[in-house]
């Protein structure tokens, strides 16, 4: 993984933050030849505004070193997703390379431990796989005790698949009527 830092980093943010969202976006509507297509859109956006960046002239010192090492390190992107594994909800996140070279294979994580396939989550950790649960929007509002709180909003294709999910601070919710943050907008 590569980690960009000083003014290379706050040069590439932006087109980063455009690409992944075209990328969640892409992807929230379950297409794989979409999403795939928007990763590889991802990736090119990300090495105009590193090569942008390099060529700006104000580059941080040790950007020449960052470019060399950034030819031949993996720069892996995570994805959350949502599955049932063992009963239970659970965030498992999807990495893949941003340039998606052979080199540099996908594999999942859940809670810390990798999974090189889909199949091996499957097993290993009892998900169900059948029902991939993708982002699709993230929602801020007022708290009912006051500040401001947000969630997530996954949904995925298929049969028996339950939709919406909502991933809060404080777990994987089916109803925000149940969440005691957002329980008093329920009635509007």
């Amino acid at each position: 993984m590569v980690l960009l830092s000083g003014t290379r980093a706050r040069r590439a943010r932006p087109a980063l933050a455009a690409a992944l969202t075209a990328l969640l976006l892409t992807a929230a509507g379950c297409d794989q030849d979409a999403s795939i297509a928007a990763l590889g859109d991802a990736s090119d956006a990300v090495s105009d505004a590193l090569t942008d960046a390099d060529a700006s002239g104000d580059a941080t010192s040790d950007a020449a070193s960052d470019t060399a090492s950034d030819a031949m390190a993996c720069v892996y992107l995570d994805v959350p997703l949502i599955f049932s594994c063992g009963g239970a909800y659970d965030i498992v996140k999807y990495w893949v390379d941003a340039d998606q070279r052979p080199e540099c294979p996908s594999y999942y994580t859940l809670g810390g431990v990798r999974r090189d396939t889909l199949e091996a989550l499957a097993i290993a950790d009892d998900c169900d796989v059948t029902c991939r649960y993708q982002a699709l929007e993230s929602v801020s509002f007022v708290r009912c005790q006051g500040g401001r709180a947000g969630y997530d909003v996954y949904e995925a294709s298929g049969v028996g698949c339950r939709n919406p999910l909502y991933a809060t601070d404080d777990g994987i919710l089916t109803d925000l009527c149940t969440w005691p943050d957002r329980a008093c907008h329920c009635g509007e």
